[in-house]
């Protein structure tokens, strides 16, 4: 099972993988993956990027692209592959995934289906199966960045969150997906959040 987790920043995706995890990995074997990754040299570069840029630019966009693409080809290749190959029975919790970068890199929403369109017809990056799309509204998830961190990152700021969040709106309406995709209320308290997408994994056993 890869089991993808989507949502605009402060939308809880990594209290959502945390909680996944401590509850499945007595279980099954469970592999925690992110995007950007820190097991890569591109990853590590865009994670750079991503903390020390001040403003988003279109040059800015399409360094990230590129490092984003060479990211998932190595971590397709050495790690997720070879861990659903040694454990068929196990599940990825991955936070965020080429959808992200559709909605974050592109500047409008029909850029955004272009990208994602581009990566849905790929034959060389990993396979889904699930995802959830943790839905909040840019406004509450400003408020959740403002409490929760002191370093803003590039994209974190008002006028940022509403284009994202416009353009994952357009892809999860507009496309269709090879994998099931669930519309989670990610406004709703963490707990209530991790029983819910646990009572999905457990219908789809």
């Amino acid at each position: 099972m890869h089991l993808v987790l989507e949502g605009i920043d402060g939308s809880g995706k990594s209290t959502l993988a945390n909680n996944l995890k401590e509850s499945l990995e007595t279980k099954i074997p469970v592999l925690m993956y992110r995007e950007p990754s820190d097991l890569t040299e591109a990853g590590k570069t865009l994670r750079k990027l991503l903390h020390e840029e001040k403003k988003v630019t279109p040059q800015l966009q399409k360094q990230m692209l590129d490092l984003f693409l060479k990211d998932r080809l190595e971590n397709t290749k050495h790690y997720i592959h070879p861990f659903l190959q040694k454990n068929p029975n196990g599940v990825i919790i991955q936070d965020r995934s080429w959808i992200s970068t559709a909605a974050y890199q592109a500047e409008n929403p029909k850029q955004a289906l272009v990208i994602a369109e581009s990566y849905l017809r790929r034959k060389d990056l990993y396979s889904i199966d699930l995802c959830f799309y943790l839905r909040i509204s840019p406004d509450v998830a400003m408020e959740r960045i403002h409490e929760g961190k002191e370093q803003k990152q590039v994209f974190e700021t008002i006028k940022e969150l509403d284009r994202i969040f416009e353009n994952y709106e357009t892809i999860f309406r507009k496309l269709r997906f090879p994998f099931r995709v669930i519309r989670i209320d990610a406004g709703l308290p963490a707990d209530s959040i991790k029983e819910v997408a646990l009572s999905i994994l457990q219908d789809m056993e």
